[in-house]
């Protein structure tokens, strides 16, 4: 979406309503091309990662 809009002449990024007025059908085009499901699933891996390294604050208690 990003090549189709500058090669066109275009600044990314567009505000809003030229996104709207100029690029409705490649934008469309590309929210139809993403696959949720891997984007979610990937989202549920990170934040799985993420809980199972984090480093929690200390709050004191295991410096007595």
């Amino acid at each position: 979406m990003i090549k189709h809009i500058t090669t066109r002449g275009g600044i990314w990024p567009p505000t809003n309503n030229e996104l709207i007025d100029k690029y409705l059908t490649v934008f469309t085009e590309f929210v139809k091309s993403i696959d949720f499901t891997k984007v979610q699933q990937r989202r549920h891996r990170v934040v799985k990662y993420k809980l199972e390294h984090a480093v929690l604050p200390c709050n004191g208690a295991c410096c007595k």
